[in-house]
């Protein structure tokens, strides 16, 4: 279970959540599930999420991806594209590695 806020804030819900939760960015963010490059459907073994910004500007500038893996990336949102997928290999796409 996740807060009603967060799932307020999912960009791509995959059900109405009007009931539980309002639809906003919580502390600025969306957010959104993702598949890993490569996948059809998801595995049980595996997960991916990715957090942007609502409104790109000083402070919140960056969208960032995680995984499984439990390791941050993120590159500068100024493109505005949201990742439809986790990537194969973030650094070689530009992504950077939080310490």
């Amino acid at each position: 279970m996740i807060e009603p806020s967060l799932a307020g804030a999912d960009d791509r819900p995959a059900a109405d959540v009007s009931a539980y939760a309002v639809r906003a960015p919580k502390a600025g963010y969306w957010y959104r599930a993702l598949l890993h490059e490569r996948e059809s459907k998801p595995a049980p073994d595996r997960f991916a999420a990715t957090a942007h910004p609502d409104v790109y500007r000083d402070g919140m500038r960056y969208a960032f991806v995680v995984s499984e893996q439990n390791t941050i990336y993120r590159f500068d949102f100024k493109r505005k594209v949201v990742p439809a997928f986790y990537p194969a290999d973030p650094p070689a796409q530009g992504w950077t590695k939080l310490d």
